[in-house]
């Protein structure tokens, strides 16, 4: 945004971006997943499973993926999934995930989420996985 011909900020784009960022806060204000470990399985040389249990049914709709990338980053292909009575559903799909990477997607009831890594170019180290309520626009 830039300033006006006297170095301020326009009124409008003040108030536009204080709308983006009421928005980011309420998007990413609570980690449904706070406190519950993940699990982590590795299947083979390049595959692997995360997985996190929320203790409760709640309704999800956003999902943040970390992988460690100090050593590089490695997952090059994965599916995320979400279970409430035993039935996994896939929720997104991605080729890679590096620092982090956010998966947005129809609202879902979850009570489980898995994070099957298909393929990596290299030993898939353990995922961090947010998982947050709404991703409405």
């Amino acid at each position: 945004m830039p300033p006006t011909r006297d170095g301020r900020l326009h009124a409008t784009d003040v108030a536009r971006l204080a709308g983006f960022h009421e928005r980011l806060t309420a998007l990413f204000a609570e980690d449904l997943g706070a406190g519950r470990q993940v699990g982590w399985r590795v299947t083979s040389e390049r595959t692997a499973v995360a997985a996190v249990d929320l203790a409760d049914t709640v309704r999800v709709g956003l999902a943040r993926l970390e992988e460690d990338i100090t050593q590089g980053q490695a997952v090059a292909r994965d599916t995320l999934l979400g279970a409430d009575e035993g039935n996994w559903r896939v929720l997104a799909r991605g080729t890679t995930i590096g620092y982090a990477r956010l998966d947005r997607f129809p609202p879902t009831r979850v009570r489980r989420v898995r994070v099957v890594v298909e393929d990596a170019v290299s030993a898939p180290a353990p995922l961090r996985i947010t998982v947050y309520a709404n991703a409405a626009p």
